[in-house]
């Protein structure tokens, strides 16, 4: 086994799918350009951790079920009433979650629970 096949099974045995596609690549790069091994090393994680982070994103939208493309720029705030377009900005400042107050959102049928959010 070669040291780049080591390389990648124990990249993937430490279960860092984006580092086992970039090894490769970075690998070349690094020793064209002649890297340190600290800025080879720092390269291979900093990719590795957006990729987590990216992958997160992706999996947290998937669950949340909204649809895609419905973001809050995108929302019609003319329709709300004034009450609720200023409880709006202030939901959106996060403010609540830094004086960890809790958040009550109502559910949207009459029979079932409210949710209670706690940061």
């Amino acid at each position: 086994m070669s040291p780049l096949e080591q390389i990648h099974q124990h990249l993937r045995s430490l279960r860092m799918p984006t580092a086992v596609e970039i090894v490769g690549d970075l690998l070349t790069t690094a020793t064209r350009e002649t890297w340190p091994l600290e800025t080879f090393l720092s390269e291979l994680l900093e990719q590795e951790v957006e990729g987590r982070s990216q992958r997160r994103i992706e999996r947290l939208q998937k669950s949340s079920h909204l649809p895609a493309g419905k973001t809050l720029a995108a929302f019609d705030q003319k329709k709300l009433p004034l009450r609720l377009t200023r409880q709006l900005a202030q939901l959106c400042s996060g403010d609540f979650v830094t004086r960890a107050e809790n958040l009550l959102t109502p559910a949207p049928t009459a029979g079932a629970v409210s949710s209670v959010y706690r940061e």
